[in-house]
């Protein structure tokens, strides 16, 4: 009795993968997918296992090297592509060959190979070896006002190497031909900020640093700048591409006369966040001490900016800069 009982179970239970693959191929045939043929475009190799099941119990499953499996197939994946469903229906159907199977299975067992040589190339260009002591790269960080809270001395290491990788890329922007983007002003509105890559991007694209606000669509007064515009609301990554960038320090508000550090001194440190504050503060100290001494419209320093709003932890840092 029991020995029957397994084989009662496999018998009822074997026409289930014909079904499975009957209905999976149903519906491929619904879709426009005819059995033994793949639309062009579609790549197995871009495609996960989840989406790639319904095509395989169809009998569209093509040489799958690129899952760590070969299987036996009555197509080729041809071109990985991004295609609606409306084109991929429309496209034309191809059957494989042998010699275009083993060219396939060749192609996708490839891939991955040149995906891995390529790492450790790619990781040597982006983090040389560190030579500097822990010392050091704590010091360098915080003159670039990056937060160090919470971070262990490999962490340290690595938001060091990717931030200056930021700035070199902004640096390489000043022998670009530029010109007026008033995205790069619209884009700090009511506090928002593109981050560093969309930053990065559109001064690559040419976008001028210098850009100076014509009022309205920006979103800012006239003659406010990115710069200005960016050290208002305390964005402290864009500040530190945008000095990368070789930004006019220099500029002022329309009707104060404040200065960018002018701006971050008197700053809402309690909507910023004390890190991102003082971090700020610390740049534009590094890269434009000459604005220390600089007086706005009502003949006051970034300090006496610092007192005059009282945002105490502001002033004691500037109070407390050797002289």
């Amino acid at each position: 009795m029991d020995g029957e009982q397994p084989a009662k179970r496999a018998r009822t239970a074997a026409p289930a993968a014909p079904a499975a693959s009957a209905a999976a191929a149903a519906a491929a045939a619904a879709s426009g997918f005819v059995p033994g043929m793949m639309p062009f475009g579609l790549d197995p190799s871009m495609m996960s296992m989840a989406q790639f099941a319904p095509f395989a119990l169809a009998g569209m499953t093509g040489p799958l090297a690129h899952f760590g499996a070969t299987m036996s197939a009555p197509t080729v994946p041809v071109m990985g592509s991004s295609m609606s469903a409306a084109t991929l229906a429309a496209a034309p159907k191809l059957a494989a060959t042998p010699a275009a199977a083993a060219a396939a299975a060749g192609a996708l067992s490839v891939r991955p190979a040149m995906a891995v040589a390529a790492v450790p190339a790619m990781q040597r260009e982006r983090r040389p070896p560190e030579t500097r002591s822990p010392t050091e790269i704590k010091e360098t960080l915080l003159r670039l006002g990056c937060s160090i809270t919470n971070l262990s001395p490999r962490q340290m290491v690595l938001v060091l190497q990717e931030t200056e990788a930021q700035v070199r890329r902004a640096e390489k922007t000043k022998t670009l031909e530029r010109h007026q983007d008033q995205r790069l002003l619209s884009c700090f509105t009511e506090g928002l900020a593109p981050g560093p890559e969309a930053l990065l991007r559109m001064l690559e694209a040419g976008s001028d640093p210098n850009t100076i606000s014509t009022g309205g669509g920006s979103g800012f007064a006239p003659n406010m700048t990115p710069l200005l515009a960016a050290s208002s609301w305390g964005k402290v990554d864009e500040v530190r591409l945008l000095l990368a960038a070789g930004v006019d320090t220099t500029v002022t508000t329309p009707n104060m006369r404040q200065t960018c550090m002018h701006l971050v001194a008197g700053g809402n440190i309690e909507r910023w966040g004390a890190e991102k504050t003082m971090g700020l503060l610390r740049l534009l100290v590094d890269k434009a001490p000459e604005l220390l001494t600089v007086k706005n419209a009502m003949n006051k320093t970034p300090l006496d900016c610092a007192k005059y709003e009282k945002k105490r932890q502001q002033a004691a840092y500037l109070q407390n800069l050797p002289h």
